[in-house]
């Protein structure tokens, strides 16, 4: 099942970044409370961060924005499920979403191993895996694909990453 689901989830990275790229994919935007739908995320990915006992510290301010719903709840499952899989048991990821000039910025933190200055260049690279080692699950396209839907809608990311793990700044325009 395990394998299953794996296979499952980089057939369907691989075809909506094919779809991407091909402009193949439409943009349905309507109002939603960005709040919320990170929240939905969060709730959603409950098994794997009780599994490892992961302690949330959030701070989201309630904004409505006009966007593709479908397509960043994508976003946000990547990345908070990334900041849960390379936080250590018993660890803490910090959540927070403001909005400035019209700007809702959001930032995911861990608390993990952090990306080496060498790798950050290329973590949103097709296939790109920072772990060398492949000791953490995954196949190196949730970044392409969470950077590939941002520029789709007009959004932003980046990172920041040292020893004592790395943050995710994703914005968005409204």
């Amino acid at each position: 099942i395990e394998s299953t689901d794996r296979l499952s989830t980089l057939v369907n990275n691989v075809l909506n970044i094919s779809k991407i790229d091909n402009h193949k994919i439409s943009i349905d935007k309507s109002d939603f409370n960005l709040a919320e739908q990170i929240r939905e995320a969060i709730l959603s990915l409950e098994s794997e961060w009780v599994t490892k006992n992961i302690d949330f510290d959030i701070d989201l301010e309630e904004i409505t924005i006009n966007n593709d719903k479908n397509l960043l709840y994508n976003d946000w499952i990547n990345l908070i499920g990334n900041a849960i899989k390379f936080s250590k048991d018993n660890g803490k990821v910090i959540i927070s979403l403001t909005k400035k000039d019209n700007i809702a910025v959001v930032k995911i933190k861990d608390f993990g191993c952090g990306i080496s200055k060498e790798d950050l260049p290329y973590i949103f690279d097709k296939f790109y895996q920072a772990d060398k080692s492949h000791s953490v699950k995954g196949n190196g396209l949730g970044l392409t694909l969470v950077k590939k839907i941002l520029t789709l809608v007009s959004g932003s990311v980046s990172a920041n990453s040292d020893e004592t793990g790395t943050e995710f700044v994703v914005t968005l325009g409204n």
